[in-house]
């Protein structure tokens, strides 16, 4: 799936020096990235998932943060388990929230030189990412992929 979505991209890619992949869990899309682009950035809200990516990707540069329109700090906050809603289908979102234990960053403020390519997939938290991009965004113009690992929440 990753494979794909990239290779239907790579036609739109002007710029390969480098790629962002947001939310970047396990790595599925670090992988591929890494393959393509010279440098690639990873942004992992979750400890235990960036420490992973540490391991698995040392030319990558990992980020144990979450991408978002502000730079700070936030908090995850989880809906409740039910037996209505397994793990699978619940989807965390971070807030903004000065004593929070989750790193924030904004990608304009990254100085990240020839971005070729965003990967997306934040839980919603997308269009804020973008915004936090916005300077990024007009003076690269990247390909952006946005995806969404739960399709309940798709329109």
């Amino acid at each position: 799936m990753k494979t794909t979505l990239l290779n239907l991209a790579l036609p739109y890619i002007t710029r390969y020096r480098s790629a962002v992949d947001g939310g970047a869990y396990k790595g599925e899309w670090t992988q591929v990235l890494c393959q393509r682009f010279v440098r690639v950035y990873v942004f992992e809200p979750q400890a235990a998932y960036a420490s992973i990516l540490v391991q698995r990707f040392p030319m990558a540069v990992v980020m144990n943060a979450a991408l978002m329109d502000q730079s700070g700090k936030g908090r995850f906050i989880l809906p409740p388990r039910t037996q209505k809603v397994p793990y699978t289908d619940r989807s965390a979102t971070i807030v903004c929230d000065a004593s929070g234990d989750v790193a924030m960053v904004r990608l304009d403020d990254l100085h990240i030189m020839g971005l070729g390519l965003i990967k997306l997939n934040v839980e919603g938290c997308e269009p804020l990412v973008l915004e936090g991009a916005r300077n990024l965004l007009a003076r690269d113009g990247p390909v952006v992929i946005m995806e969404e690992s739960n399709p309940k929440k798709l329109p």
